[in-house]
């Protein structure tokens, strides 16, 4: 891995004919500005070496524009062992939220249910309560069960007012 930053870091020199990438000359354009801020380069200096740096393909090409000036404007890359990666233990494994997975399936089956008198209205209000923990810790899976379960039971409530306006719905025997 190659550090691309200012300054020396201790590692052997990266080699001159290296490719450089937008970050690259980036960098050394940030460089070129505080010399430019601080008066050790005049503005048309800055815009003929600005349209070298633009088009530097190497590293030579971007160490070139920065070598004459003062240590703390210049660009040196340096080559970094490469970083080790996170133990297993630490990377995400996909786990959901239990509760939130019971949650989702509630208020998914209260839009099956919803044809059910009652039945939709009791697994959506289920779902909607099982996904609230999981909003606080902003979990996908509880909010998109807190859709549904609203989904499942105003959809519920809705057939259940629209029986009742048509007369088709009877009510309980008694």
């Amino acid at each position: 891995m190659v550090n691309y930053g200012v300054g020396p870091a201790g590692g052997p020199q990266v080699p001159s004919t290296e490719r450089v990438g937008t970050a690259q000359r980036t960098a050394v354009l940030d460089l070129l500005s505080r010399a430019l801020e601080q008066g050790y380069i005049e503005l048309g200096e800055y815009e003929v070496r600005m349209a070298a740096i633009q088009s530097a393909r190497t590293v030579g090409d971007l160490t070139g524009q920065t070598a004459d000036l003062p240590h703390q404007f210049r660009w040196q890359p340096q080559h970094q062992p490469a970083p080790v990666p996170p133990p297993a233990s630490q990377l995400v494994t996909g786990k959901r939220n239990p509760m939130s997975q019971v949650a989702l399936t509630l208020s998914a089956v209260s839009i099956a249910l919803s044809i059910c008198l009652g039945a939709g209205v009791l697994f959506g209000l289920g779902g909607i309560a099982l996904s609230l923990p999981g909003l606080k810790a902003k979990d996908t899976m509880s909010r998109i069960a807190l859709v549904l379960g609203c989904i499942g039971t105003l959809l519920s409530v809705a057939i259940i007012v629209f029986m009742i306006a048509t007369g088709s719905y009877q009510g309980s025997a008694t």
